[in-house]
């Protein structure tokens, strides 16, 4: 890296907006003590979160997706396919246990995107679910994840009929040994 890139590097994560700035300076500051917190409140957080990066991509093509994460450098990044999968199961779950039943509707939000990217063959794409992006093995199981909890917890047949799409499209790329060594991320063969 060049010395003027180093020196630019800080820059791209926009230091100077307010938000980023209180972040930091958590960060550095020293920490002060906080009281211990419940579990169930530690996972009503998380899923409040996951719940704030559903809705970030209201009104976006990906809606009903949830985001991939946040960075200083992009903000909100669009909604991932695989993480979207097993958040489907995660929130079902958490409708119950945490008596939020407004969870269900998200995850049936969640549901329908899914299925809006599902090709013919079962496939699912990978990366950010954008056209042109190539299946990964693993992110399709992930998907399936969700698929199976649309199907066995809100009854839902176009969740089976998919996942039976999608299983059958897995099963068509394993070789011979049982492993897989097509539509792999970064190319890397798993068994």
């Amino acid at each position: 890296m060049r010395p003027a890139e180093l020196l630019a590097s800080p820059l791209r994560y926009k230091p100077w907006r307010r938000r980023h700035v209180r972040l930091i300076l958590r960060d550095l500051l020293p920490a002060r003590k906080r009281r211990e917190q419940r579990d169930i409140d530690h996972l009503s957080a998380a899923i409040g979160w996951l719940c704030r990066a559903q809705d970030v991509r209201n009104g976006k093509v990906d809606a009903g997706g949830v985001s991939a994460g946040w960075s200083f450098e992009d903000g909100w990044l669009p909604s991932y396919p695989e993480t979207t999968g097993y958040i489907i199961e995660t929130f079902i779950a958490a409708a119950e246990y945490l008596d939020r039943p407004e969870l269900i509707e998200r995850a049936r939000k969640m549901i329908d995107w899914e299925l809006s990217l599902q090709a013919a063959d079962g496939a699912f794409p990978g990366h950010f679910g954008e056209r042109g992006s190539h299946p990964v093995i693993f992110n399709q199981g992930q998907i399936m994840h969700g698929l199976v909890a649309g199907y066995t917890s809100l009854n839902r047949q176009d969740c089976l009929e998919a996942g039976v799409r999608a299983g059958h499209w897995l099963v068509a790329q394993q070789d011979e040994d049982g492993c897989y060594r097509k539509y792999e991320h970064n190319g890397v063969p798993h068994v």
